[in-house]
């Protein structure tokens, strides 16, 4: 059986990640902050219960520091997934965001390798804020970004959530390098998609659409924004850690879709009550849009409806 550990366990990809490990057989290990038996977990170990896979919930309090709790977490691990990072935009920027974030990257990597060589591979989860601003004043060196560009405008004042994904993935292949560890860096874009549990009614994405959803009337919506899947990016990830050929930073970003288009849809399925907006389904929803807006021009009515029908219980 494979194994793996995974940091944040309780995050919006993190969650999705544990749940297709499990699905793939795999030993997981989590870690939480609170006691693993809490009731907020349960989903958690419903999660084991529904699949082939094994889930130990191991609580690690502080990703800040080194601890025997980390590395029970660690022990035994081929795969080790970094996922746990603060995704706020509220608080001291340094203090409460970039710190946190190179802090518990150094912390993770340097027990991941001191449980060599049973842990392979190492799996960061970074963000394309690593490759690119927020508005995107930094010219790309080639016609597109891509994995070769890094984020050097961003500012901790006015980017602080930008500046920490910056700054704790240059820490990992610094380490990575000094420690000798074998590391892959995820970048996706801002996360969609299904949530597994009401646990994450407060996640930073689903505040999103349903900002959205509760929006006035009469706001305009401008711009463009480029989505992933969640299943795609806890996807993403494992395919890293099992491929051998797989080395360096991979970009997930995969649609750009325009911010009226956006709102159209969402007004499109509201209003044919196809879907509930029960925070449970909220990002499903999110999901039925980027699957509208792939064939917008080809789908009609009728398609649209077959899909949102299909995936209403999801």
């Amino acid at each position: 059986m494979k194994s793996a550990c995974v940091t944040g366990a309780t995050g919006y990809v993190a969650s999705e990640l544990i749940r297709q490990l499990l699905s793939r057989g795999y030993a997981v290990k989590a870690t939480v902050r609170c006691q693993p038996d809490n009731l907020r977990l349960q989903y958690l170990r419903d999660l084991a219960d529904s699949y082939s896979g094994s889930l130990q919930l191991v609580q690690v309090q502080n990703l800040l520091e080194a601890s025997e709790a980390l590395d029970t977490a660690l022990a035994g691990s081929e795969y080790v997934f970094h996922v746990a990072s603060p995704f706020r935009f509220d608080g001291d920027p340094n203090l409460d965001i970039v710190q946190p974030a190179v802090r518990g990257t150094q912390t993770l990597l340097e027990a991941a390798a001191k449980h060599k060589p049973s842990v392979k591979r190492v799996i960061v989860t970074s963000s394309v804020c690593a490759i690119h601003d927020m508005n995107r004043k930094q010219q790309p060196k080639h016609e597109q970004y891509c994995e070769e560009d890094w984020n050097e405008v961003s500012t901790i004042d006015t980017e602080a959530y930008w500046v920490s994904k910056v700054q704790a993935e240059r820490v990992a292949w610094q380490l990575a390098e000094q420690l000798g560890l074998d590391i892959i860096t995820i970048l996706p874009n801002f996360v969609l998609g299904p949530v597994i549990s009401s646990q994450q009614a407060g996640s930073v994405s689903v505040g999103f659409m349903t900002g959205i959803l509760e929006s006035p009337a009469g706001r305009e919506f401008t711009g463009s924004w480029t989505v992933n899947d969640v299943r795609d990016v806890a996807a993403a990830h494992i395919l890293a850690a099992e491929n051998p050929k797989a080395h360096g930073r991979y970009a997930a970003a995969y649609l750009q879709c325009a911010a009226c288009d956006l709102v159209l849809f969402m007004y499109v399925i509201v209003s044919t009550r196809y879907i509930s907006t029960h925070v449970l389904h909220v990002m499903t929803m999110a999901t039925i849009l980027l699957q509208v807006h792939l064939h917008e021009r080809q789908k009609t009515k009728r398609s649209c409806r077959e899909t949102m029908t299909a995936v209403r219980w999801i």
